[in-house]
């Protein structure tokens, strides 16, 4: 369904596995002027769907918002790494995004390293959602020390940090991840949301992102609900 600069099949329950699955969609898509965001959550994408997902989108200059939710349901985790790959990868070549959701992926631990490049790389994106992604602590060192790496090499090149909003609840980050998310935030210094709950922090944890929260000054909203 096409509206307005919207692209959206949320929810529909397709099983994306090949590009010539995917192609249908993607001309609908790219229908689309001035398309600024797009949903595809609530389908199933395998690693050739995502790779011409990516290719359609590369380059692409007025896409704000990517809803890429849920979208592997029953798909293996030996596919999963290459598949985010290839649309984290070509989102890199969007300048024009403001908003990445990747929740509701079970990526694990081992599917968090296809997102670095994106992270580390994009530099003006402002709003993050990886919630309910099974992260773990491994998975979370992984997204943080991204973040912290984007934050110093901002600085490096004299530029601020566009990040405002980070969402990355339900994924047992544990103690063992808060310090680096901690350095991530203060790095970060513009945040304004950031959200964090049923992720199993300690008390220890929560004093380790409080140091990290001291540098963010225009900070409104700090969810830690259901941690301790």
């Amino acid at each position: 369904m096409a509206t307005s600069r919207l692209y959206s099949i949320h929810g529909k329950g397709l099983k994306l596995n090949t590009a010539a699955d995917i192609k249908p969609y993607l001309e609908e898509m790219k229908a689309v002027e001035g398309l600024e965001e797009i949903r595809f959550g609530g389908n199933t994408l395998g690693i050739e769907a995502c790779v011409a997902l990516g290719e359609a989108l590369k380059g692409n200059k007025t896409l704000k918002v990517a809803d890429l939710s849920d979208i592997f349901t029953g798909r293996l985790i030996s596919e999963i790494p290459q598949a985010l790959s290839a649309v984290c990868d070509a989102l890199i070549t969007v300048p024009s995004l403001v908003e990445l959701n990747l929740s509701d992926n079970a990526f694990g631990g081992r599917s968090a390293d296809p997102m670095v490049p994106f992270l580390t790389q994009h530099r003006t994106f402002s709003v993050l959602k990886l919630n309910n992604n099974g992260l773990g602590v491994t998975g979370g060192l992984i997204i943080a020390k991204a973040l912290l790496d984007s934050a110093e090499a901002l600085k490096a090149a004299g530029q601020k940090s566009a990040l405002r909003t980070v969402i990355c609840g339900r994924n047992r980050l544990e103690n063992g991840s808060a310090p680096k998310w901690a350095e991530a935030f203060k790095a970060h210094g513009g945040l304004v949301e950031i959200r964090m709950f049923q992720n199993g922090i300690r008390m220890e944890g929560v004093e380790a992102l409080a140091q990290g929260l001291s540098g963010c000054p225009n900070l409104e909203v700090f969810d830690l609900q259901d941690n301790t």
